[in-house]
C-alpha cells in the first residue's frame, strides 16, 4: 500500500506516540484517502498531528474518509506485515488486511470524525531551516528534563538580537542554543515548548521532507509545518512564566581551558561509578597542560588526566559529575571551559560549531 513502507513505519510510530499521550479516551484517529495519498490525523485534548503517507501507484485513487478508535488500531499495527492495507468499506467499517490476516474495525460516528485544534489568532510566523531548528531543540533539552516547583518544564524560545534563542533550566543548570532569525522576524517573541513533548517534536522534524519549516504561534499555542506541505504538529504552550536567566550567565571569567570534548566525556563516564551517592562530586583541577579529575565514594576513588590548553592560574573546583557530563555531551570536537576563581557559575561551550552555551555551578565544599 505505502510507496515507502519504512518511512511510513516511522510516521505511524509518531502518530501512536501522540495518540497515547494524555487522555486516550478522547483521542480520535482520522484518515482520508484520495489522490494517491493517505492522510492520518490524531486529535486529542492536548495535541494534534497530521501526517501524509504517499501510496503505491494505483492505491488510494477513490476518495474516502474514516475515523477509528486509536488504541485498537495501534494494538493491531505491530502484528501486520509491512505491506498491509487500509480499506474503508461503507463508512461504518474499516478493513485492515495483510497476508492472511483481515480485521474489520468499527468506525467512529460522523461527529467524531470532524474538527481540528482550537487556536487563537496567529501572533507570528517564523520560516526556519529544519536542520537548524533540530539543533536548537536538541542541544539544550537536557537542562529542562526535571521538575522544579517554580520553573516551567519547558524550552523557552525568545529573540536575542538577530538570533532565535532556546533556553532550558531546572534551577540547577542552564543551557542555551541559538540559530539565525529571518530578517522579518517579530521584534519580540516568547514561546514555551513543553519539554516532555520535545522528543515527539524532534521526531516530527526528522520525518519531514524538505529543508524549510514554518513555526507559527499564538496565545497559548504553537505549530510546526513544512514550508511546502500539509503535515502539521500543533500543541499548547506552557502557561507559566519563564525565569530571567540572562543575569546568571557569567562574563570575563579568568581561567580558560580548551580540550577534546569526547575525551573529557569518556573520562567522566569512567569515573561516574565511584562518585559519592549524595552529590556525585568530581574534583576538577586545572594544571599547566592538563585537567586532572578525581572522584571518591563509598566503593573507592579514581583519577584521570585529560590533556588541555590552559590560560590562567591553576585552580580546583568540585562539580556534580552528571551535570558537567550533560553539559559536555552535546559538543562535538573541542570544548572550552571558562572557570571562575571563586565558587561561582562556570561556562561550557564548543570551541567551534553550533552556538551552544551551558552554565554549570560548582559545588560548595
Amino acid at each position: 500500500m505505502f510507496a515507502d513502507p519504512k518511512a511510513a513505519g516511522k510516521r505511524m510510530a509518531l502518530l501512536e506516540r501522540v495518540a497515547q499521550a494524555g487522555s486516550k479516551a478522547t483521542a480520535t484517529l482520522r484518515g482520508t484517502l484520495g489522490g494517491g495519498l493517505l492522510r492520518m490525523e490524531v486529535l486529542g485534548v492536548e495535541r494534534y498531528l497530521s501526517l501524509g503517507f504517499p501510496l503505491r501507484e494505483g492505491e488510494g485513487v477513490e476518495e474516502a474518509r474514516f475515523a477509528l478508535h486509536p488504541p485498537t488500531f495501534f494494538r493491531l499495527l505491530p502484528e501486520l506485515p509491512e505491506d498491509f492495507r487500509i480499506v474503508p468499506l461503507d463508512g461504518m467499517r474499516v478493513v485492515l488486511e495483510g497476508g492472511k490476516f483481515r480485521a474489520e474495525l468499527n468506525a467512529l460516528m460522523a461527529d467524531e470524525a470532524e474538527g481540528g485544534p482550537e487556536t487563537s489568532a496567529v501572533s507570528g510566523s517564523l520560516p526556519l531551516s529544519r536542520e537548524s531548528l533540530l539543533q536548537l531543540l536538541t542541544l539544550p533539552a537536557y537542562a529542562a528534563r526535571h521538575d522544579h516547583p517554580t520553573i516551567p518544564r519547558a524550552l523557552c524560545l525568545t529573540r536575542n538580537e538577530d538570533r532565535l534563542e532556546a533556553a532550558g533550566t531546572d534551577g540547577y543548570r542552564l543551557a542555551l542554543a541559538r540559530i539565525p532569525l529571518p530578517e522579518d522576524a517579530p521584534e519580540s517573541l516568547t514561546i514555551l515548548l513543553p519539554s516532555f513533548w520535545l522528543s515527539d517534536l524532534v521526531r516530527f522534524l526528522e520525518v519531514l521532507e524538505g529543508e524549510e519549516v514554518v513555526l507559527r504561534y499564538g496565545e497559548g499555542w504553537f505549530s510546526l509545518a513544512p514550508a511546502d506541505g500539509d503535515d502539521l504538529y500543533w500543541s499548547p504552550q506552557m502557561g507559566n512564566t519563564f525565569p530571567r536567566y540572562q543575569s546568571v550567565i557569567p562574563k570575563d571569567l579568568p581561567v580558560r581551558v580548551r580540550l577534546d570534548a569526547e575525551r573529557l566525556s569518556g573520562a567522566l563516564g569512567r569515573l561516574a561509578p565511584l562518585t559519592d551517592r549524595e552529590n556525585h562530586r568530581v574534583d576538577l583541577t586545572v594544571e599547566p597542560g592538563q585537567v586532572r579529575l578525581h572522584v571518591s565514594g563509598d566503593y573507592g576513588e579514581a583519577w584521570e588526566e585529560v590533556p588541555a590548553e590552559v590560560e590562567g592560574q591553576p585552580l580546583t573546583h568540585a562539580f556534580n559529575l552528571h551535570y558537567l557530563l550533560d553539559a559536555i555531551k552535546p559538543i562535538k570536537g573541542e570544548a572550552v571551559l571558562e572557570l571562575p576563581e571563586a565558587v561561582a557559575p562556570s561556562l561550557v561551550r564548543p570551541h567551534e560549531g553550533p552556538e551552544y552555551l551551558a552554565v554549570v555551578v560548582p559545588l560548595k565544599v
